[in-house]
């Protein structure tokens, strides 16, 4: 986890927006995306001094710069970032320093099978959308900043063994949305967040086409605890 997932722009997702005041004029710029793959543009939810914002990010934390523009560095696999090197992890002193963001996702996809005939398993909330922990870069150029960004993972959690057991996103309940933007809270303070919890029910199954994503048959995975 997690090499792709979606974002669908409908009411469960605008309710998350809404819980996180992010203004109406912004929201132009989400719109529906199935597959979204590393190095592409995802959308994030940056701190902000009164409320917060919504801006595109590439999906890759570490760039480097070609030229007059920035490129993913492919010499870091930089699309997700391990809890364990979240809070002291070298990746996030390079220049310029990573912070916190949210990013918000309607369902994300595991695969299962061997090699050649891999089977996609699409990850959804029962009902709402997704606000998973990340930490992104802004980085300054001549045409004004853009941004990176990855997605915080944690060890697998049991009820997830059989579609995916090594690793699996930071989901972020609604308590923490404002405490995990403010940027004069140090990273140490969410310690307690890393540790893999399912603080939502789920529901997973497998998929025919992550283009075009149909459950073919739901399965039930309760939520197990709150941090």
């Amino acid at each position: 986890m997690c090499g792709r997932f979606n974002i669908t722009d409908d009411p469960a997702l605008h309710a998350l927006l809404d819980v996180m005041r992010i203004p109406t004029a912004q929201r132009d710029l989400v719109f529906t995306q199935y597959d979204i793959r590393p190095t592409q543009f995802i959308d994030i939810v940056l701190p902000g001094e009164r409320n917060p914002s919504l801006a595109k990010a590439l999906w890759w934390l570490i760039l480097k710069k070609e030229g007059n523009q920035y490129k993913p560095d492919t010499k870091w696999a930089s699309f997700n970032s391990r809890y364990d090197k979240f809070i002291n992890g070298k990746v996030h002193q390079i220049k310029p320093q990573s912070f916190r963001v949210i990013i918000p996702a309607s369902s994300w996809y595991e695969w299962q099978g061997d090699k050649g005939s891999k089977v996609p398993y699409m990850i959804k909330p029962e009902s709402g959308a997704l606000a998973l922990g990340g930490v992104a870069k802004r980085w300054e150029t001549s045409d004004g900043p853009i941004y990176s960004a990855s997605i915080i993972t944690l060890p697998g959690h049991p009820k997830l063994a059989s579609i995916h057991e090594k690793s699996m996103p930071l989901i972020l309940q609604e308590k923490d949305y404002a405490k995990w933007l403010d940027s004069s809270i140090n990273n140490s303070a969410f310690s307690g967040l890393l540790r893999p919890h399912l603080p939502l029910p789920l529901v997973a199954g497998a998929v025919k086409s992550t283009a075009a994503p149909q459950i073919v048959q739901e399965n039930y995975i309760p939520e197990d605890d709150s941090v």
